[in-house]
C-alpha cells in the first residue's frame, strides 16, 4: 500500500513539474515540442529521485512488524534460557551479606567481568582459597551457572562454610546452614536440589575440588 502511494505521488510530481514548465516556456515564446521536452525531462527527473529516495528510506528503516518480531524473538529468547535467575551484581550483593559473620576470616576478593562474544562471564575469590567463576547471559544478565574450585588443603570447616556460602548466595530457595550441614553428601558424589537449581561436586587430585551449581 505504501508502494502504491509514493508511485502515485511521484507520477503526480512529474505532471505537475511537467505542467508548470511547459506553462511558463510558453508564456516565454517557445514552441510546442521546446517546452514538452524540457517539461518531460525536469518532471521525469523529479519524480523518479522522489520515487527512489523513497523507496530507499522505506528499506532501510524497519518496518513496525519487523520491530515487533524481533522483540518477540529476543523474549522467548530470554524466557527460554535457564539460568540462576540472578545477575553478578546480586549474586556478590547475597554472597557478601552470608559472609558478614564471618567476614574477619572471609572476605570476597579480586571480583572481575568479563565481556565475551556469545556470552559474558565473572569470577572472584573468597579469599585465596577458594575460587568462583560464572557465565553471564547477554539477553538477560542472569548468571548461567556457578563453578566453585577450593584447594585440597583446605580445612575442612573453613571448605564446608566458604563453599555452602558460595552455592547459597547463588539460590533463593535455601538457607546456608541446610547446605553447609549437606557438603558431606555433596563430597560424596550426592546431587543436591532446591528449587530449580542443582549443586553437584567433582574431585580432581590434581587441581581441587570443584563444586557447581546450575538450574535444572
Amino acid at each position: 500500500m505504501l508502494d502504491l502511494i509514493i508511485l502515485f505521488s511521484s507520477i503526480a510530481l512529474c505532471a505537475l513539474i511537467w505542467w508548470w514548465i511547459t506553462n511558463r516556456l510558453k508564456n516565454n515564446g517557445r514552441g510546442w515540442l521546446l517546452r514538452n521536452f524540457v517539461g518531460f525531462s525536469f518532471g521525469s527527473f523529479a519524480g523518479i529521485t522522489l520515487l527512489v529516495t523513497a523507496l530507499s528510506k522505506d528499506n532501510i528503516e524497519p518496518s513496525s512488524e519487523e520491530i515487533i518480531n524481533k522483540k518477540a524473538i529476543a523474549a522467548v529468547s530470554a524466557i527460554s534460557e535457564k539460568s540462576l535467575e540472578m545477575d553478578a551484581d546480586t549474586y556478590f550483593y547475597r554472597l557478601d551479606k552470608i559472609l558478614q559473620p564471618f567476614s574477619q576470616h572471609h572476605r570476597i576478593m579480586d571480583k572481575k567481568l568479563t565481556t565475551g562474544a556469545s556470552k559474558n562471564s565473572f569470577s572472584a575469590n573468597i579469599d585465596q582459597n577458594v575460587f568462583i567463576t560464572g557465565t553471564i547471559s547477554k539477553t538477560t544478565g542472569n548468571l548461567f551457572d556457578l563453578n566453585i574450585l577450593s584447594k585440597h588443603n583446605l580445612p575442612p570447616l573453613e571448605f564446608a562454610v566458604m563453599v555452602s556460602a558460595a552455592l547459597t548466595a547463588a539460590n533463593i530457595s535455601v538457607e546456608q546452614k541446610v547446605v553447609f550441614e549437606k557438603i558431606p553428601d555433596l563430597l560424596k558424589g550426592q546431587e543436591l536440589t532446591y528449587g530449580k537449581i542443582k549443586f553437584s561436586s567433582i574431585i580432581d587430585k590434581n587441581i581441587g575440588i570443584w563444586v557447581f551449581a546450575k538450574p535444572i
